[in-house]
C-alpha cells in the first residue's frame, strides 16, 4: 500500500511538473532554454517515489551514476544544531535570569524546548509556561535522559489552552503530567500515541531514512550517531532536496 501510495505521488506530481514547465517552454521561459533542465526537474519527484517505494534501488540517468550519492549517509547533511534548543537551568531563580539573558533574536530561534526525563523536583508548571511565553516559536518539548540520550518529541500543541488569547497558555493539568511523567521517567507511556519517537542513525542512507520517514508520517526525526549518541534533528525535506538536487546536477553532467 505505502509503495503503491509513494508511486502515485511520484508520478502525479511528475505529470503535473512536465505540463507546467512545458507551457512555459512553449512561451519561451529563459530560465528554462535547456530542454534538459526542465524534462530532469519533471522527473525527480518520479525518480524519487521509485525509490523510496522500493520499486528500484539504482537509477543511472543523464549518463551520470546517482547511487553513490543515493546511498550516501544522513551525516552528509548539515543537521539542525542542538544549540537551538533551549534547556532550563537548575533552580528558578537562576532558570528566569537565564531566560532574562537571552537576545531577542535567539529567544525567536528556539524551536525546542529541553527537558530531562529523570529530574525530580526540578520543573514547575510556572517555570515551564514562562519559558514558552518568552520563547514565542517553540513548537515541541524535546525529551533526553540525564545523559543525554533521546526519548521523544512532544508537540507543544498538547499544552496549548485554546481559551487563552492568541494561544499563549498552556494547560496546567497537562504540565502537571508532563512533570510527573519527567519525574517517573515514563513520558513516551504517559503520553501515548502523542509522541514522536523515530530516531534514525546517521550512518543510514539518504533514501533509507527517507523511506523511513516516510513510512512513519513524519516531518522530521532525531539523528544518533552508531553508538546511540544525539546528534541532532533531521528533516524530511532536507533529504528530498538532497536527492532532487543530485538528480539535478546529473542532468547537467
Amino acid at each position: 500500500m505505502y509503495k503503491n501510495r509513494a508511486l502515485g505521488i511520484g508520478m502525479s506530481v511528475s505529470v503535473f511538473l512536465f505540463v507546467a514547465l512545458g507551457v512555459l517552454q512553449a512561451i519561451e521561459a529563459k530560465f528554462l532554454e535547456l530542454p534538459m533542465h526542465w524534462i530532469a526537474i519533471a522527473v525527480s519527484p518520479l525518480i524519487l517515489a521509485l525509490f523510496t517505494g522500493g520499486f528500484i534501488t539504482r537509477f543511472k540517468g543523464f549518463g551520470v551514476e546517482l547511487e553513490t550519492t543515493l546511498k550516501a549517509p544522513v551525516a552528509s547533511l548539515n543537521l539542525t544544531a542542538s544549540d537551538v534548543v533551549a534547556d532550563i537551568p537548575g533552580d528558578e531563580k537562576g532558570s528566569f535570569s537565564y531566560l532574562d539573558s537571552l537576545p531577542a533574536d535567539k529567544k525567536l530561534a528556539v524551536k525546542w524546548l529541553l527537558l530531562r526525563s529523570g529530574k525530580k523536583h526540578y520543573y514547575s508548571a510556572h517555570g515551564i509556561e514562562t519559558y514558552v511565553r518568552e520563547l514565542p516559536n517553540i513548537q515541541y518539548f524535546e525529551v533526553r535522559t540525564e545523559s543525554g540520550e533521546f526519548i521523544c518529541f512532544l508537540p507543544i500543541t498538547i499544552f496549548r489552552d485554546g481559551r487563552q488569547p492568541f494561544n499563549s497558555g498552556l494547560k496546567h493539568d497537562k504540565l502537571q503530567q508532563l512533570i510527573e511523567a519527567i519525574e517517573t521517567e515514563n513520558v513516551t507511556e504517559s503520553f501515548r500515541g502523542q509522541t514522536i519517537t523515530l530516531k534514525v542513525k546517521s550512518d543510514q542512507s539518504l533514501v533509507a531514512v527517507l523511506r523511513l520517514m516516510r513510512a512513519e508520517n513524519v516531518e522530521f526525526a532525531a539523528i544518533v550517531s552508531p553508538s546511540g549518541n544525539y546528534l541532532g534533528v533531521l528533516f524530511t525535506n532536507e533529504v528530498e532536496k538532497k536527492i532532487a538536487d543530485s538528480v539535478l546536477s546529473a542532468s547537467t553532467a
